[in-house]
């Protein structure tokens, strides 16, 4: 076979993913901060950089569409399309995550998860980075994760590189997923010393090429001591994770019972020291 069975079935994902986020996907006009994006997008490059250097969000999402509406024009359909065929190929890296590292089980209940997942339906349907900055979250976890289990290539690293650095031209968001790497790689370090020291290595390459960003981030997340000149309110306790983890499983039962699979699952594993071996699975037979 062509593709081969992994790969057929990478397809089938990305194909059920594609047709079923394009339903609807003009029916309502372009609203919320999409015209932004579109009115933003129809500047020059230059003009682009500069008037998003200085905002809320750095300028890689409305340089890509900048040229993406050249090609396709400013409708709602043409716009969002984009955001569709990122949301598609985020689906294909969370099968290919589930596949390698967990087990058939995880693949399936992962993927109807996000296929469903309202949150991500309405990211796929918004001229936003959004949908763009999930693909690259979970390209970068994918690399990180056969990087450490697996015996990674050349360019396993350089695109670990490329989806570090992009994510964070797309939302300064992209700093948390970077700290989630590093806290998970402080926790097994000294089982994968040396892996562990290709990814120090692989992120202060990311810290040089995100230069230009560093000094806009720190004052997003300082905020002049009071937040004041921070568009993201200081956290203050853990509702707002739970609030997160509740719009991205569509209703609190979903949420509930996901926690509570969750906490069973790492009391198990400790118990039976099986939530990370040597092959790179974190689910064994008899967990």
């Amino acid at each position: 076979m062509l593709l081969g069975k992994t790969g057929l079935m990478c397809l089938i994902v990305f194909v059920v993913n594609f047709i079923l986020k394009l339903l609807y996907l003009s029916a309502q006009p372009l609203s919320g901060d999409e015209p932004f994006s579109v009115y933003m997008s129809q500047m020059n490059v230059g003009a682009i950089t500069e008037q998003l250097f200085s905002g809320n969000n750095p300028p890689l999402y409305e340089l890509i569409l900048h040229y993406w509406v050249e090609c396709f024009g400013i409708d709602a359909f043409s716009v969002r399309i984009l955001s569709v065929l990122a949301s598609s190929l985020t689906a294909v890296f969370i099968y290919k995550i589930g596949k390698r590292f967990f087990n058939n089980q995880v693949v399936i209940v992962a993927s109807f998860l996000f296929l469903f997942s309202n949150y991500h339906i309405f990211f796929s349907h918004e001229a936003r980075c959004y949908s763009f900055f999930a693909l690259l979250t979970v390209v970068s976890f994918y690399c990180f994760l056969k990087i450490v289990f697996n015996h990674p290539g050349k360019l396993d690293i350089v695109y670990y590189i490329l989806a570090n650095t992009l994510m964070m031209y797309l939302h300064y968001f992209a700093a948390w997923v970077l700290v989630s790497q590093a806290i998970a790689a402080f926790l097994i370090f000294f089982i994968y010393r040396n892996k562990i020291k290709v990814l120090i290595w692989a992120n202060m390459i990311v810290v040089v090429l995100l230069t230009p960003l560093l000094y806009i981030l720190l004052q997003k997340i300082h905020g002049n001591n009071n937040w004041a000149d921070s568009w993201v309110q200081k956290v203050t306790g853990i509702e707002p994770l739970y609030n997160n983890i509740w719009s991205f499983s569509n209703k609190p039962l979903n949420a509930v019972t996901s926690l509570i699979i969750l906490a069973i699952f790492i009391v198990l594993a400790l118990i039976k020291k099986r939530i990370i071996s040597k092959e790179g699975s974190f689910l064994k037979k008899g967990l």
